[in-house]
């Protein structure tokens, strides 16, 4: 059995409509067809279907296991093929997950009845909360931020990066700059100044953020074998945006290895672990949701659903060869 990774490339300001295309690689094929639209609506969006052909897949006790190494090199060989392909025609393009975020490509009857009696798997989109970036009380700001102008350079430019990569590393330059310190010694002193905030913050998830500073950074692969982009910090930038704007404003010494903290800058909401929300009574706020797929890689595309498995296919909540609504598409179908 192939483990399949379905994404839409939607190319910005595509002059010429492209072909149905097959890109082989290392990692597998990435198959890039036209997706139906609306009467009337030109955009140029492409389903891009990625089959591996490294082992992904294990079944064990009716539970599926994807391996993550496995299946981050297809979304790094599928985000590629869909950048080639930009490049190649001299447009912009933006990445989504299709509803249908990956799939079972089965080799047999044995292969598709395990694959119909499974029981785990992650299948259910996630969401993302984004709040305003607004304080309480935005007049007292400014003044507590003379003896730290840098750091508010660096946040402001952060907060007008379109790019979740650019954005991941202003933060971490702000905390560099903060604490003084290089990246790999910023963890404990960063970590024990954001426990004593109220949105429950860890040293894992510190951790977490930090371990990806070098792939952000560099592209030599005698550092990391991997590089970061976007769909690699998407899944805590917001969390990691709030803390530097903790670490800003509320840090009582700047360029000091210290957890002092003043109180400052308080959100009109905060972010907490698992998609829960920190409110502010009596102040009210904005929140932005968007669904990201199961894996937090790709924000999905919910205007329509293109796909229809072929036999021998399957997923989760998409019995193989159903329809699904928006009208059937299969691999090697599509208009150019």
């Amino acid at each position: 059995m192939k483990f399949v990774r379905l994404a839409l490339g939607e190319f910005v300001g595509l002059r010429d409509p492209i072909k149905p295309t097959q890109l082989t690689g290392a990692f597998g094929a990435v198959q890039i067809h036209r997706a139906p639209l609306e009467e009337g609506d030109d955009r140029a969006l492409y389903l891009s279907i990625g089959i591996s052909t490294r082992q992904v897949l294990s079944i064990n006790d009716d539970q599926l296991f994807i391996d993550a190494t496995g299946r981050l090199e297809l979304e790094s060989f599928v985000q590629g093929a869909i950048d080639a392909v930009a490049l190649s025609y001299g447009c912009e393009r933006r990445i989504w997950s299709h509803l249908l975020a990956y799939a079972i490509q089965t080799d047999n009857g044995d292969e598709l009845s395990q694959c119909e009696s499974l029981k785990t798997y992650d299948h259910e989109m996630k969401m993302r909360w984004a709040p305003s970036w607004s304080g309480i009380a935005p007049i007292d700001y400014p003044q507590a931020l003379m003896d730290r102008l840098e750091g508010a350079a660096l946040m402001a430019e952060c907060m007008s990066n379109s790019s979740m990569l650019g954005q991941y590393r202003e933060c971490v330059r702000l905390f560099e700059l903060a604490f003084r310190l290089k990246p790999k010694m910023l963890e404990v002193p960063l970590s024990a100044f954001l426990a004593k905030a109220p949105y429950q913050y860890s040293r894992a998830e510190v951790a977490e953020w930090l371990a990806l500073r070098d792939q952000a950074s560099h592209a030599d692969k005698l550092i990391s074998t991997r590089l970061a982009f976007d769909r690699d910090v998407r899944r805590f930038i917001d969390r990691m945006r709030q803390a530097a704007m903790e670490v800003l404003f509320n840090k009582t010494e700047w360029h000091r290895d210290s957890d002092a903290r003043r109180t400052v800058w308080a959100p009109l909401i905060g972010l907490l672990p698992d998609s829960g929300l920190h409110a502010t009574e009596g102040k009210g706020f904005s929140v932005r949701i968007a669904p990201l797929d199961c894996f937090y890689v790709w924000p999905i595309w919910t205007d329509r659903t293109f796909l229809k498995l072929p036999p021998g296919w399957w997923f989760p909540t998409a019995p193989a060869g159903s329809s699904q609504a928006g009208g059937p598409m299969t691999p090697g179908e599509g208009d150019g």
